[in-house]
C-alpha cells in the first residue's frame, strides 16, 4: 500500500492550491459520401498531428441531424469536421460559432469518427508513439472525487456548507469567495446593450473597468492577473472585442476569443490569463460556460484526459476541451445524485477535491474502490 501511495504521488503530484487574495446558416459543404462509459475512459483518447488532442466532440446548433463531429484539422481560417452522419465538412472560421461541445463525451464515437476520416483519406494515421500514454498504476477517478466531496459536504451542492464555502451567505456580508453576488451583478453591469452604450458614448475604457471591477470582487483571479487589464488604455476596437467575446458575437472570419486576443495583443497584452476572461464569460452564462482555473483543470486532466495539455493562454480549442471536460463531470455528478447548480459548482468541485489538502483522502477513496474490485492496488 505504501509503495502504491508513493507511486501515485510521483505520477499525480498536484501543485498547492493558492486561493487568490486580493452563428450560421449551415456553412459546411459535404465532401464525402454518406455512411455509456465512465468519464475517465471517455476523455482518454489518442491524438495525432492531424487530430489536435484538445479537440472536443461538437454538434452544429443549426444542423442537429448531422450528429456529433470531431475536428480533423484547422488551417487557412477553415476547419474540417468528421460528422456522425458519415460526411466530412469544411467550414470557414466565421461559421464556427455555431458549434457547441457535445453534452456527453463518447470515446467509442470519437474513435469511429477518426477511423472513418482515416479510411476516407482526410487525415493520416499519425506517427508511431503518438497514442495516449497509459499510467503505470491505478489513478483516482471522478467517482473517487465524489467520495471525497460527499465527506466534506454531506448535503452536497444544495447544502449550507457548500454555499458558505463558495456561493453566498444568508446573513452577513458576502466574502470574495462567494460568486453569487457577482453572478447577479453581471446581468446588469455586463449587459450587452449597456456595454455598447458606453462605447457609443465615447467611454470604451469603462467597459474594461466594469469587467475588472466585477471579476476583481471575487477570489477567482489574483491581483497580478488583474493588474495587466487595469493598465490597458482601451479604444473602441478593444472594447468592442471584449463585448463580442462576453456575449459570443460571431459572424467574423475569426471567433470572439481569437478576436479579443488579437485586440489585446495590439495593446501589448499577449500573456492573457485564463482566469479573467473565463470568469467574466461564465458570469453571464454559468450553465453553458466554465471558469477555468488552470491548476485545477490541469490536475483534473491528469485523471480523465492525460493527453490534454492546457496551454498557458486561452485558445478556442483548448477552452472547448475544458468545457467538454466540465460538462462530462457535471453528468457524472448528476448520475451520482448530486446536482451542481451550474458550471461554477463543477469548477469548484475540481479545485476542492484535487487540492493538496485532500490528497490523502483521494488516495484513500481510490484504495477503497480498488479493494472492492479485482484490480490490484499496487
Amino acid at each position: 500500500m505504501a509503495d502504491s501511495a508513493r507511486g501515485w504521488e510521483r505520477r499525480w503530484h498536484f501543485r498547492p492550491e493558492k486561493r487568490p487574495t486580493g452563428t450560421i446558416p449551415c456553412g459546411g459543404r459535404d465532401i464525402t459520401r454518406t455512411l455509456e462509459v465512465p468519464l475517465s475512459e471517455a476523455m482518454q483518447t489518442s491524438s495525432t498531428p492531424s487530430q489536435p488532442s484538445v479537440a472536443p466532440l461538437v454538434t452544429h446548433s443549426r444542423k442537429r441531424e448531422w450528429g456529433r463531429a470531431l475536428l480533423l484539422w484547422r488551417r487557412e481560417e477553415k476547419r474540417a469536421y468528421q460528422f456522425e452522419d458519415g460526411n466530412m465538412r469544411v467550414f470557414a472560421e466565421r461559421f464556427c460559432d455555431f458549434f457547441q461541445p457535445a453534452v456527453q463525451p463518447d470515446p467509442v464515437l470519437r474513435q469511429k469518427l477518426r477511423e472513418r476520416a482515416i479510411a476516407d483519406g482526410h487525415v493520416g494515421t499519425g506517427k508511431p508513439g503518438t497514442g495516449a500514454s497509459k499510467p503505470a498504476g491505478p489513478v483516482p477517478t471522478v467517482a473517487d472525487q465524489i467520495s471525497v466531496f460527499t465527506v466534506l459536504f454531506e448535503d452536497g451542492f444544495q447544502g449550507d456548507a457548500w454555499a458558505d464555502a463558495c456561493r453566498s451567505r444568508e446573513k452577513g456580508k458576502a466574502l470574495k469567495r462567494h460568486v453569487d453576488p457577482a453572478l447577479k451583478r453581471a446581468q446588469t453591469e455586463l449587459d450587452q446593450d449597456a456595454l455598447r452604450g458606453l462605447i457609443e458614448a465615447g467611454t470604451p475604457q469603462l467597459v474594461i473597468e466594469r469587467v475588472v471591477d466585477l471579476v476583481g470582487s471575487t477570489s477567482l483571479v489574483t491581483k497580478t492577473q488583474l493588474a495587466a487589464f487595469k493598465e490597458l488604455e482601451a479604444d473602441e476596437a478593444l472594447a468592442t472585442a471584449f463585448v463580442d467575446f462576453l456575449h459570443g458575437v460571431g459572424g467574423h472570419a475569426r471567433g470572439p476569443l481569437d478576436r479579443l486576443r488579437m485586440a489585446l495583443a495590439k495593446h501589448e497584452l499577449k500573456n492573457v490569463p485564463w482566469t479573467v476572461l473565463t470568469a467574466a464569460r461564465a458570469f453571464l452564462a454559468p450553465d453553458n460556460h466554465v471558469y477555468v482555473r488552470p491548476t485545477a483543470f490541469r490536475a483534473q486532466a491528469k485523471l480523465v484526459a492525460p493527453n490534454f495539455k492546457l496551454p498557458s493562454v486561452p485558445t478556442p480549442d483548448a477552452y472547448s476541451r475544458c468545457l467538454e471536460m466540465a460538462i462530462g463531470i457535471r453528468n457524472e455528478l448528476s448520475k451520482a445524485g448530486l446536482h451542481p447548480r451550474d458550471l461554477f459548482d463543477v469548477a469548484e468541485f475540481m479545485r476542492v477535491t484535487l487540492s493538496r489538502s485532500q490528497h490523502d483522502e483521494l488516495l484513500g477513496a481510490m484504495t477503497e474502490r480498488l479493494r472492492g474490485s479485482d484490480k490490484p492496488i499496487h
